[in-house]
C-alpha cells in the first residue's frame, strides 16, 4: 500500500524502516501486560549448583 503519490519507493523507504521498528517496541512493551511472564519467572526457582560454578556457565 503507497502512502503517497510521487517520489516512489525511495521516498517511502522510512516506512519500511521505522514500522517495524515502532511495532517491535510496542510489542515488547504489551508482551509483559498481555503473557504476565515477568510474574511466571519472578516465582519459578533458581538453581544454586548453577550459580556456584566459577567459570560461570
Amino acid at each position: 500500500m503507497a502512502f503517497f503519490n510521487g517520489d516512489g519507493a525511495p521516498a517511502q523507504l522510512w516506512a519500511f524502516w521505522l514500522a517495524p521498528l515502532v511495532g517491535a517496541a510496542i510489542a515488547g512493551l504489551a508482551y509483559p501486560f498481555l503473557f504476565g511472564v515477568a510474574d511466571e519467572l519472578a516465582d519459578r526457582p533458581v538453581r544454586e549448583d548453577a550459580l556456584d560454578r566459577e567459570d560461570g556457565r
